[in-house]
């Protein structure tokens, strides 16, 4: 056993430091960024897979662009976050609903990953 005057830890150890490093190469997606990859998703399966009814007819799928939606008025809620994200990433890549799940969980994931470490560690 450490003596208790060895046990203590000086000013320099409690310094801040950036946890950005970590998430790089760990490949971990921060907190805003995993929120919009599960919104996306949840909303991926909704469509796809028409289940719940209730949220898939809450949707409104443009009819010019099957893989496009009509937003709500602009809200806090899964409907509106999650149909803006949707037409946001739609940009990104090649989104659509014939895509396999495991697709678009790399594709999103990737996506993510690159706009987060897009910039500098300050």
């Amino acid at each position: 056993a450490r003596p208790i005057n060895s046990q203590r830890l000086g000013s320099e150890f409690y310094v801040k430091e950036s946890t950005k490093p970590l998430f790089t190469k760990h490949e971990l997606l921060v907190t805003e960024n995993l929120y919009r990859y599960r919104c996306l998703m949840e909303l991926f399966k909704i469509i796809k897979s028409r289940v719940p009814i209730s949220l898939y007819y809450l949707f409104n799928i443009s009819n010019r662009k099957d893989n496009l939606f009509i937003t709500p008025s602009p809200t806090n809620q899964f409907i509106y976050k999650s149909a803006w994200l949707w037409n946001e990433f739609r940009k990104v890549g090649p989104l659509n609903f014939t895509s396999t799940c495991g697709s678009v969980k790399n594709l999103l994931k990737q996506s993510l990953l690159r706009a987060q470490n897009r910039y500098g560690t300050e």
